[in-house]
């Protein structure tokens, strides 16, 4: 698989590191921990290490969208908060920041800035799109 997950010791934060192609199979197999990490931890905040990048699988936009449009990825999509993206891959980060800017803070960093892309999850408040009682931290 040319994603690798892992959790970070922040809490709530799942580091995804690519290499190669991305594919359904991919996408696909990243639901279930992801679920299973928002289930035990409540909001997601994701580190996205691109490490090397061949491409998107034909077809892949479209499938990710009826996934969307059928309410299967709708819900883990709004638990995410944070998402870090961590590339050296110049074109990389200001495309997702269009394509993926849903309402959580984002940002990216250089490969060799991971510890800072990990510090900023540490550090990182309330969501952008959360209620006032949680920005207030009483959520």
């Amino acid at each position: 698989m040319p994603i690798h997950y892992a959790e970070d010791a922040a809490p709530g934060t799942a580091i995804l590191t690519l290499r190669g192609p991305l594919g359904w199979a991919d996408y696909a197999a990243l639901c279930a921990p992801l679920t299973a990490l928002r289930d035990r931890c409540g909001p997601l905040r994701v580190i996205e290490v691109i490490e090397s990048f061949a491409g998107f699988e034909d077809g892949l936009g479209e499938r990710i969208e009826t996934a969307c449009d059928r309410g299967e990825a709708q819900a883990l999509l709004a638990a995410i908060s944070h998402v870090a993206i961590v590339s050296d891959i110049g074109w990389f980060c200001p495309v997702l920041s269009v394509s993926l800017s849903r309402g959580f803070a984002l940002r990216s960093f250089a490969l060799a800035d991971l510890d800072s892309a990990r510090a900023w999850m540490l550090s990182a408040g309330a969501p952008p799109n959360a209620g006032p009682a949680a920005r207030m931290g009483r959520a």
